[in-house]
Formats: C-alpha cells, sequence, structure tokens
C-alpha cells in the first residue's frame, strides 16, 4: 500500500505515542482515520492500544480485522501473537493456545522473541512452570535474534517471577537483577516505572522468604521510583502507583505495624478516585480489603473486620462481573478472609460455606502462582468447611478433614519449619479423631497417631507454641474412644513428648 507524506506522518506518530505508552493518544490518532482506509497495520495498533487500555473485546476485533487484511505471513504471525496474548490475560486459555499453535504450525522467521515471551505467558497461566522457564530464560540470554535490551529486560522479569512461584528466593533475586540492568534499553519517560515495577516484585520474593527487613527496604525504594515519574500521560500511572501502595499495606499490616498500613491505604483510596470504573472496582475491593486485615490482625479492632472483608468481596464480584480476568484469585483471598471472620447478621443472603467454597475453588486454579500461600489456604479451608459438616453429614466432614491433614502434609514437606502449619496440622488431625467411626479409627488411627506425634515435637520445643502444643496433647490423651483403642500408643506419645524438654 502507498501512503501520503501526511499519513506516513501519522502513522510515526502513532508509533511514537505507543512507544511512549500514551495509549489514549495513539488511539485518538488512530480514531482520525477512517475505518474504511485503515490498513492491516492500523488494526493491530489498535488491538495492541485497546488490550493496554484493557479494552479486551475491542481488542480481540481489531486483531481479527488485522488479520483478515495482511498479506504478509509473517505480519499475520505477529498478530496471532497478540491475539494470544490478548486472550491469555483474560483466561481464556484453549483460545488462546489454539491462537498460538497456529503460530508454531507456520512457524516464520523474524517473529520468534514474541513466540518465546507469549508462550511463556501461555504457559504460565496454564499453571506449566518449567515450560514458561525455558522459554523465558532462552530470551532472556540473547539466545535468539529478537533478543534485544528491552524484550531481555521484560524476559528477566518474568523469569524472576516464574523462579519466585517456584520459590527459588536466589534465581528470583538473580533475575530481577538481570532485568534492572537492562533498564537503560526502555524509554527515558518510562524507565523509572519499569524499574518501579521490577522492584516491587524482587520486595514481593523477599517477603514471601521472610527477609522482612529487605523487602520493607525494596519496597520503599520501588515507591520512590513512582515518585519520579513526570510523565502523567502514561496510561494508568494511578494504577501502577496503586499496584505497590497495596503491596506495601499488605506488607505493613503482616507486620502488625497498622498505623503505616493505614496511612498508605489513606494514600491509595484518594489515588483510586481518579481510577474509571470498572477498574476502580477492582482498586477499591483492594483496599477494602487489606482494610478489613488490618482489622483483623489489630489487639483492638475499631470495627468489625468482616464488613470491609464482605465489602471487598462484593466488590471484586462486581468488577469480575463486568471485566474479564485471567485469574479470580483476589475474588478467592477475599471469600477466604470473609469467611473466617463471617457474620452472618451482616451476610444474610451469603452463606459462610459459600464463601468457603468460592475460595477453595478459586485457590485451587491459581495455586502455582503462590505455592506457600495457597496450599496453606487450601488445606485451612477444607478444614472449616469439614467443621461446618460435622452435625449434618459426620461422613463428608472425615474427608474433608482426610483432605485437610494431607495438605498440610504435602505442605509442611515443602516448608518444614512452619510452625503454624505443625498446629493446624494437628488441629485437623484432631478434628479427623473426632469424627472418625471405631473402624476408621481401627484402620488408620496409629498412622495418624505417628503423624501427630512427629508433628507434635518441633511445638514442644519452641517456647511460642508450647502452651498449644501441651493443650493439643491433652485433648488427644481426654478422647476416651482413642485411649480404648490405643491406650499403650498415647501413654507412650506422653512420655516421648515430655522427655523432649527438661522438667
Amino acid at each position: 500500500m502507498i501512503y501520503s507524506k501526511a499519513m506516513k506522518n501519522l502513522h510515526s506518530e502513532i508509533r511514537q505515542e505507543m512507544e511512549l505508552l500514551h495509549f489514549s493518544k495513539a488511539l485518538t490518532l488512530l480514531d482520525s482515520i477512517p475505518e474504511d482506509e485503515k490498513s492491516a497495520a492500523d488494526w493491530f495498533h489498535a488491538g495492541i492500544c485497546h488490550s493496554a487500555v484493557y479494552a479486551w473485546k475491542k481488542a480481540e476485533q481489531e486483531y481479527k480485522k488485522a488479520l483478515e487484511l495482511s498479506d504478509s505471513p509473517a505480519f499475520s504471525n505477529k498478530i496471532r501473537l497478540r491475539l494470544t496474548h490478548s486472550l491469555t490475560q483474560t483466561g481464556r486459555l484453549d483460545e488462546a493456545a489454539y491462537w498460538y499453535n497456529e503460530v508454531l504450525e507456520n512457524p516464520i522467521n523474524g517473529s520468534d522473541g514474541d513466540r518465546l515471551f507469549y508462550g511463556a505467558l501461555l504457559d504460565y497461566e496454564r499453571g506449566d512452570l518449567d515450560g514458561a522457564l525455558d522459554l523465558a530464560l532462552r530470551l532472556a540470554r540473547g539466545e535468539e535474534k529478537a533478543s534485544t535490551g528491552r524484550v531481555r529486560c521484560e524476559a528477566w522479569l518474568l523469569c524472576g517471577d516464574l523462579y519466585s512461584a517456584k520459590g527459588d528466593l536466589k534465581q528470583a533475586v538473580r533475575s530481577y537483577g538481570e532485568s534492572l540492568r537492562l533498564l537503560d534499553s526502555c524509554p527515558q519517560n518510562w524507565r523509572m516505572l519499569r524499574k518501579a515495577l521490577i522492584l516491587n516484585n524482587l520486595a514481593d520474593v523477599y517477603e514471601q522468604f521472610e527477609h522482612w527487613d529487605q523487602a520493607a527496604s525494596v519496597y520503599q525504594a520501588a515507591w520512590k521510583c513512582m515518585e519520579e515519574i513526570r510523565d502523567d500521560q502514561i496510561f494508568d500511572l494511578d494504577g501502577y502507583k496503586l499496584e505497590i501502595l497495596m503491596s506495601m499495606a499488605n506488607f505493613f499490616a503482616l507486620q502488625d505495624e497498622l498505623d503505616k498500613a493505614d496511612k498508605i491505604l489513606r494514600n491509595a483510596k484518594r489515588i483510586a478516585q481518579k481510577i474509571d470504573y470498572p477498574l476502580r472496582l477492582y482498586w477499591e475491593s483492594r483496599i477494602e480489603y487489606i482494610g478489613g486485615l488490618c482489622e483483623l490482625y489489630s489487639e483492638n479492632p475499631k470495627y468489625n473486620p468482616f464488613i470491609k472483608l464482605f465489602d471487598a468481596w462484593k466488590l471484586q464480584s462486581r468488577y469480575l462481573s463486568l471485566s474479564p480476568a485471567s485469574t479470580k484469585e483476589y475474588l478467592a483471598r477475599t471469600a477466604y478472609y470473609a469467611a473466617y471472620c463471617y457474620d452472618p447478621a451482616i451476610a444474610k443472603a451469603v452463606s459462610q460455606r459459600e464463601l468457603y467454597e468460592q475460595a477453595l475453588d478459586e485457590f485451587k486454579k491459581c495455586v502455582f502462582k503462590d505455592p506457600k500461600f495457597f496450599l496453606f489456604c487450601i488445606a485451612s479451608v477444607q478444614n472449616e468447611l469439614a467443621n461446618l459438616e460435622v452435625e449434618q453429614d459426620p461422613q463428608k466432614a472425615a474427608a474433608l478433614y482426610e483432605q485437610s491433614v494431607a495438605g498440610y502434609r504435602a505442605y509442611l514437606k515443602l516448608w518444614p519449619e512452619d510452625l503454624l502449619a505443625q498446629s493446624s496440622l494437628l488441629a485437623a488431625l484432631l478434628n479427623l479423631f473426632g469424627v472418625y467411626s471405631e473402624q476408621m479409627l481401627r484402620e488408620k488411627g496409629m498412622e495418624l497417631l505417628d503423624v501427630f506425634e512427629h508433628t507434635l515435637i518441633p511445638l514442644y520445643q519452641d517456647e511460642e507454641t508450647k502452651a498449644a502444643a501441651n493443650d493439643a496433647l491433652a485433648r488427644l490423651l481426654d478422647d476416651d474412644r482413642l485411649y480404648a483403642l490405643f491406650a499403650k500408643r498415647l501413654e507412650s506419645i506422653h512420655s516421648h513428648i515430655k522427655s523432649q524438654t527438661p522438667a
């Protein structure tokens, strides 16, 4: 197609605005081109811009129009890969895989970088961390011709996220460091934004591994980078600010520094007012969620934490009804904590069981993203659901307690020194003993008593958990049914445990 000089200048301006992340301005320029005069490249650029501003349906339509007009196999593959990415972002993974396979079946030189990057993102969302990491590392290390500095910067960032999900602190930190070293490849106007987001993820991985001081320092550095950004035309800059503020507020809430968390949340509320709907609902939900956690963790809560947590759940539910998402992780988190401090007088039509079941379903889908958190929560929810079934259906309760016990044991194989998980496993075992029939106790009791004893020992050896361990042992010894069946074993456990500490 032959373009006039004016059209060439317009296309150049569009690409420049996209390069600067000025997607709203780029869309305004694209809209100035009559639809019947738009080329495949115009529709493609419109799709990229609409994806960037979360207008997923429009982006999908525009990519498909670009594909219809494309007469270049290489360009068609570029379109298919962007379509793959858009569908991945909205959780339509089977459709994303279809378009990605179209690229694999029609390989053309020139799209290898995009093929690796969007393939890695697709594998990640499907839970194939090893497959995603293999593709991302090939790109990050510069093994492909398309591995420019900026592409490698993005690829190393993805590698860091993948290593974090795999529980590899050393490699995650190294990958984020490699990404930071390539920042000069990013345009000047959003270089600090990219740095802030990398640092935010780095702080998160330090937090995950309980390196609290390093996490706090890096979170502060990330926020300082955000404050240095001067280009307010970067699309969704307020959303990026909120992402970092939410990470910081959640961190300080978990550290019991509730005043710091509350100050950050007040700032976040002001920024959220500038976000358009429906995205504002997402941020309001996360703000309410962390506010609810602050009340839940406080020794002197100002109000019922369920109020904020239930509001967070309702806001997140409303947001997801209006906007597709690749994950419902935050819906699950709000449901879990709302169920934990459930208040039937406020919840009314929504039952505690419904909240727990929704949390459990979504946690299972996204467990690969944060195994330590989600595996623990899954076992916890199974225990809580079993508690709700004890009176009406003891057999169902037993099955859920068994799942909870198995979940905690699997978790402790990965994080054997987690005292909270050990205490939770003891509670689930005691609950299971309580609902088992005599026949089931005879069949499985001895094995589970071995697990109980093994779990109890480290709790007895820690001053902070010794009292709770004593209570658990007392409950075990007071169980008449267990004593009738396993008197010698219980006495052996009692003697063994008491020998673990000086008289």
